[in-house]
C-alpha cells in the first residue's frame, strides 16, 4: 500500500511488481522540511465519500506525519465547504493506530483524524483482521498542553510521546493511566473513549497471501479496550467487500478456505510450504464478520 513492497509475494522475489500499476501515488511530494521526501499522500473522491491516502512509513521522520496533515487539514476543509460536500470521509494507511498494530509512530495519528472529522481508517501491515469500536478520544487539547504548541505545529516525536502516554495504548504506562492489560483499566478507557454516536472506526484487513500473523491481543485477558470484532483469529487470506450508501458503510469479510496447507515458514531461510495443485472445487468462502457503520448524524 502506498508504494510499499509487497509482503505477500514469496520471497519478496517482485516485491515492486505492482509499481506498474501506480499513478497518482508517484506525483510531486508535499513540502517538507524533512530530508525525506513525502510521496504517496493524495485524495480523491468517488460518489459521495471522500478518500485521502496516507503515507504512514515514516520511521526515518515522525515530522513526516505532521507535514502530511497539515496538507490533508487544507484538503479536508476544502472538501467540507464544497456547496455538495461529501458524505464520508475515509483514510487510507500502510499503518493504523487502534488495531493490533503495537507501534508508537501510529498513535500519532488519532488526534489529526479524530480532529478532521473522519469516519473511517482503513490499514493493514499486520497480516491479520482487526476491527476497533467507535472510538473518540478527545486528546487534542491534552496534546498541546504537553507539547505547548498547536497540534499542526508541533514535531513529531513530541506529538508520538504524548498521544502514547495519554492514551496508554501499551502495556506499564506510567501511573496515573492505568494499565489497559487490566480490567479496571479497560473499563475506564472503554467509558473515555468508546462513543458510539460520534466514534470512528479503525479497520484492518487481513493479508490475502501466505504471510499470515497471529492476532496475540485476542488472546489476551482482558482484551484490549478498543476491539470491536473479537472472532477467532483467520489462519487464512481473507478480503473485506464493502457497501457504501448514503445512510450506512456496511463490511463483510470474508475467509478464503482450502487454498493453502501451511501458513507459517519454515527453515532457517524461511521458505514457504504452498500447495501447488489447488483445484476450484479445493476453495470454500466464509463469513468472518458482517458489520454496518451508521452515518454519524443517524446514531
Amino acid at each position: 500500500m502506498l508504494n510499499t513492497p509487497n509482503n505477500d509475494l514469496v520471497d519478496k522475489k517482485y516485491s515492486y511488481c505492482f509499481n506498474y500499476y501506480t499513478t497518482i501515488d508517484n506525483a510531486p511530494e508535499i513540502p517538507t522540511t524533512s530530508p525525506y521526501p513525502i510521496t504517496g499522500c493524495h485524495s480523491w473522491d468517488w460518489g459521495y465519500v471522500h478518500f485521502v491516502a496516507i503515507n504512514t512509513n515514516v520511521a526515518e521522520d515522525s515530522n513526516l506525519i505532521v507535514e502530511q496533515m497539515k496538507w490533508i487539514k487544507q484538503d479536508v476543509e476544502q472538501a467540507r465547504a464544497r456547496v455538495n460536500p461529501p458524505r464520508w470521509f475515509i483514510a487510507i494507511g500502510h499503518h493504523g493506530a487502534l488495531t493490533v498494530c503495537r507501534m508508537k509512530a501510529p498513535q500519532q495519528l488519532i488526534p489529526f483524524i479524530e480532529d478532521l472529522g473522519f469516519d473511517l481508517f482503513l490499514c493493514g501491515h499486520h497480516h491479520t483482521y482487526s476491527r476497533s469500536k467507535a472510538i473518540k478520544m478527545n486528546i487534542r487539547e491534552q496534546v498541546e498542553a504537553i507539547t505547548g504548541k498547536d497540534l499542526y505545529a508541533s514535531g513529531g516525536n513530541a506529538i508520538r510521546d504524548a498521544v502514547y502516554g495519554i492514551g496508554y495504548l501499551e502495556e506499564n504506562i506510567s501511573a496515573p493511566n492505568p494499565d489497559q492489560t487490566t480490567s479496571a483499566g479497560n473499563a475506564e478507557s472503554l467509558t473515555r473513549y468508546v462513543n458510539e454516536k460520534d466514534g470512528m472506526y479503525w479497520v484492518m484487513c487481513q493479508a490475502t497471501g501466505y504471510k499470515l500473523k497471529s492476532n496475540k491481543d485476542l488472546e489476551k485477558k482482558p482484551t484490549p479496550w478498543w476491539y470491536g470484532w473479537t472472532g477467532e483469529h483467520p489462519y487464512y487470506p481473507s478480503y473485506i467487500m464493502w457497501d457504501i450508501s448514503w445512510d450506512e458503510i456496511n463490511l463483510k469479510s470474508y475467509g478464503v478456505t482450502g487454498i493453502m496447507e501451511f501458513d507459517h515458514m519454515k527453515g532457517s531461510k524461511g521458505e514457504y510450504e504452498i500447495r501447488n495443485n489447488i483445484q476450484m472445487d479445493d476453495l470454500g468462502k466464509i463469513v468472518l464478520d458482517d458489520f454496518t457503520i451508521r452515518h454519524k448524524s443517524l446514531r
